[in-house]
């Protein structure tokens, strides 16, 4: 999967809410499926098992869930599979974190990103830094 990008809308009070994810179709024969998971703890334990994405194929691209979980914070991995050999070959996984985070609940324009937005990768990670508007937050 490349070019994964995460759009949260709908969240009210740091509840509920969608992330609807996109990514770049990879053209290759041998995708069969993508698959997901998460975990409210960390990025890197208390995940779920991995799941199939709903009614995904060689072709999907996007992926629209509510937000799973109750907190904040969500951590998603997502991945392409193979399910033709036997056992499944999947590809490597790509990790985002979702923020729920105030909007007015009824629009689904997402915000757009702030300015100064900057994108540091890191060890299975890429830590986002930007300056926070005069708007009170929650985070």
């Amino acid at each position: 999967m490349s070019n994964l990008k995460a759009t949260v809308t709908g969240v009210s009070d740091g509840k509920g809410g969608t992330v609807t994810f996109t990514w770049d179709d990879p053209e290759e024969d041998f995708i069969n499926e993508y698959r997901y998971r998460y975990s409210e703890k960390s990025n890197s334990e208390g995940f779920t098992s991995w799941t199939k994405v709903p009614s995904s194929d060689a072709d999907t691209t996007t992926w629209a869930p509510g937000i799973h979980g109750s907190l904040t914070t969500v951590f998603y991995e997502l991945r392409a599979v193979n399910t033709t050999p036997n056992p499944d070959l999947e590809g490597p996984l790509t990790a985002i974190l979702v923020l729920r985070v105030n909007s007015s609940g009824d629009s689904d324009n997402p915000r757009a990103a702030p300015a100064d937005l900057t994108a540091a990768p890191g060890v299975q990670q890429v830590t986002l830094t930007w300056t926070a508007s005069g708007a009170a937050t929650r985070g």
